[in-house]
């Protein structure tokens, strides 16, 4: 992922909130394979944000590519969770801004 080694700290101001320190603030989770993939997913996301920039080195397909295997994976597998889970799942994504 790009904005893992972002170092512009004008960039930083115009992304999102959710995408500083996305590690820090994903939930809490007992399924740490489905957390990876929540990173993942939101991480490619921020990504998006980057192509904005002129000089941006996100490559486009490859990172909507991992987005909708992302969403695929979050789709057949946020069922599975315990019902914990799942709560802070759906209260993180549909809190990100």
């Amino acid at each position: 992922m790009a904005i893992t080694n972002l170092s512009d700290d004008e960039l930083w101001k115009s992304l999102p909130k959710h995408c500083r320190n996305i590690e820090n603030n994903l939930p809490k989770l007992d399924d740490k394979k489905f957390k990876k993939h929540l990173y993942n997913y939101v991480g490619q996301m921020c990504d998006m944000y980057l192509t904005q920039r002129n000089n941006s080195a996100v490559d486009v397909k490859i990172t909507l590519d991992e987005i909708r295997r992302e969403v695929l994976y979050i789709n057949e597998n946020k069922g599975k969770l315990n019902k914990s889970d799942q709560k802070k799942v759906d209260q993180y994504l549909e809190n990100l801004d």
